[in-house]
């Protein structure tokens, strides 16, 4: 502080009078009153999410519309552009980045023709995305991030999964083959989302949908058991195409009206042990890819 003052920089001390609750209580509150003050000089908001609100209107437009008729047939169907399937039930889609513009359709089909891959193999799309989107936010690297719409904590399943993920997607393909990091999550929790939007144009989501959902050991009194496969289904495509830049607006679910990010759906049927196995597969194909060197 002081070799700063002394080199003119305006410094203001905040004494503590200890290190217990009530000082950092105490710092925190300073802070939160800096944050809101600097808040309203700069003219923003300081509290609200827009890109959260965004995420929420299209989750209930989902759940009201029986899944958003058009949008999902389109983006979400087997049938949609950029979108690949394994034979043991794995499926990719880029369908709604491309559609909002996060991922440039010739981008990634120049990358296909360098270097001669498969775009119906789901290793190979995912890898391709991920060596565009390194590509796109040259020179610095962005950074991915796995978001589960299911149960990634209660039970050994879960605890395989996070596993898996930890290896296979943080470490084969962004640790080791991107140069950069990777975060994982649940959802439909928004903080990951949060974050992610929040990001915007530094992030590559994955986000991950098994289509039937084992919620793990029995919790007393919570009901698990009940929990609705279209409700994380829903809030795996809201996620995505608030990601995407999608919006709702007067009824329907448009592109173009939000920032355009990356992000790629990845479905399995289910979190079981063979399911996994096949994920293993796409992801280590996919980090294959990644560490491909043209011309090598």
């Amino acid at each position: 502080g002081a070799a700063m003052a002394a080199a003119g920089v305006q410094v203001r001390t905040l004494d503590l009078e200890g290190v217990g609750p009530l000082a950092l209580g105490r710092l925190m509150q300073a802070f939160t009153v800096i944050k809101y003050r600097l808040a309203e000089l700069w003219g923003v908001c300081a509290v609200n999410q827009p890109p959260v609100e965004c995420y929420k209107r299209i989750v209930n437009h989902l759940e009201h519309e029986a899944g958003g008729g058009r949008v999902s047939a389109t983006l979400f169907g087997p049938n949609a552009p950029y979108t690949a399937r394994s034979p043991d039930g794995v499926s990719v889609s880029l369908a709604a980045a491309v559609e909002g513009g996060g991922f440039a359709p010739d981008a990634l089909d120049a990358e296909f023709s360098r270097l001669g891959l498969d775009s119906s193999s789901p290793g190979d799309l995912l890898g391709v995305a991920h060596r565009v989107a390194l590509a796109s936010t040259l020179p610095r690297r962005c950074y991915g991030e796995a978001i589960v719409f299911g149960n990634l904590t209660r039970g050994s399943e879960a605890r395989h999964l996070r596993e898996l993920l930890d290896v296979a997607f943080a470490r084969l393909i962004w640790a080791e083959g991107a140069q950069s990091f990777a975060d994982i999550g649940k959802g439909p929790a928004v903080g990951h989302a949060t974050h992610a939007m929040g990001k915007q144009g530094g992030v590559l989501t994955v986000s991950i949908l098994p289509e039937e959902h084992d919620m793990g050991p029995a919790v007393p009194g919570a009901h698990l058991d009940s929990y609705p496969d279209s409700y994380q289904r829903n809030n795996a495509f809201a996620n995505v195409l608030a990601l995407a830049g999608f919006e709702l607006e007067d009824g329907q679910i448009l592109p173009g009206r939000g920032h355009p990010g990356m992000v790629v759906l990845v479905r399995v049927p289910r979190n079981d042990e063979s399911a996994r196995a096949a994920l293993l597969k796409t992801l280590t194909r996919a980090a294959s890819v990644v560490r491909i060197v043209p011309g090598a």
